[in-house]
């Protein structure tokens, strides 16, 4: 009976109360892995140069918006939005000024042309920006020479 109550070491008391501190720090750590961590893996670009055929037929169908990769500048429904050689070095996946011009009038197809002068990089970069404005149906077209 002596056992049951007599008095603990107030040691005791401090020991548990030091763990507080612990605990917290690791439930932040834990909060900060979750909300960091993505189901979705990062866009990946293709490092190897890419080259697209030459296509035989002249014109598209005209009933759909058009983003024309030129050497000269990227286009959305024949104007100009911004510079090819400006987004071909940048990081970004998403071209901004292209991805809010679709925002604005959303269509649910678009077609993707380019000249087989153009780097991968910057067609893949205006694929990913027509998906993640919402298109549902986007086709790449290559484009002869003469078509320029």
């Amino acid at each position: 009976m002596r056992r049951l109550f007599r008095k603990r070491p107030a040691s005791s008391g401090l020991m548990i109360a030091s763990f507080a501190p612990i605990i917290d720090i690791f439930t932040i750590l834990v909060i900060a892995i979750l909300k960091s961590s993505s189901t979705q893996a990062p866009p990946q670009f293709s490092t190897s140069d890419f080259m697209l055929p030459l296509s035989s037929q002249e014109r598209g169908s005209d009933n759909r918006s058009t983003i024309d990769i030129a050497k000269d500048g990227i286009y959305y429904n024949r104007k100009k939005v911004a510079s090819t050689t400006r987004w071909k070095n940048m990081k970004e996946p998403i071209i901004a000024d292209l991805y809010t011009l679709i925002l604005l009038n959303p269509p649910s197809k678009i077609q993707l042309r380019a000249d087989e002068s153009i780097p991968w990089n910057l067609i893949d970069k205006a694929l990913m920006t027509a998906q993640q404005a919402g298109c549902t149906e986007i086709e790449l077209l290559a484009q002869s020479r003469s078509s320029f």
